[in-house]
């Protein structure tokens, strides 16, 4: 078990992120377009990656916490 392995639901309930309609203006700051294949280090539960998926045409997430991935996988999936 990793040390943030005791803190994905946490990440899930109070990480603040950006409102919904932020997301296209900073991929657009960023020069994020339909082909790009952005990485997201350190994702945690995937809550930033979830967010510009519609936006790109594929994204990764990526986190040495197995319970974190596990927790982005159950929000890809919902």
């Amino acid at each position: 078990m990793g040390r943030f392995a005791t803190t994905a639901p946490l990440y899930e309930q109070f990480r603040p992120l950006d409102p919904p309609w932020v997301l296209p203006h900073r991929g657009a700051e960023a020069g994020v377009v339909e082909a790009a294949r952005p990485v997201d280090l350190g994702t945690g539960p995937g809550l930033l990656a979830l967010g510009f998926a519609p936006y790109v045409g594929r994204i990764v997430g990526v986190d040495p916490e197995p319970a974190m991935l596990e927790a982005a996988r159950k929000l890809h999936a919902e």
